[in-house]
């Protein structure tokens, strides 16, 4: 019984600690985003004439701030 608690009590910290999650943009960044996006199909015609927010898979690899402007350099 006396190896149980440390036990538990190691699972918990284990488990916290893989369900918290870094949010890379803030939230009022991520509202409006179109979850329904086929990048696939807009790659193969894309002109550029509609505006969406879109939320794509990748590595951030370097960002720079300039004015009111952030440009994000990520690989997929």
């Amino acid at each position: 019984m006396r190896i149980v608690a440390p036990f538990l009590i190691l699972t918990w910290v284990v488990v916290s600690a893989c369900a918290s999650r870094y949010n890379v943009f803030p939230s009022k960044a991520m509202e409006d985003i179109d979850h329904n996006f086929d990048f696939a199909k807009w790659h193969m015609r894309a002109d550029g004439s509609k505006s969406k927010k879109v939320q794509l898979g990748g590595r951030l690899v370097q960002s720079q701030a300039s004015g009111g402007t952030v440009t994000i350099v990520v690989a997929q």
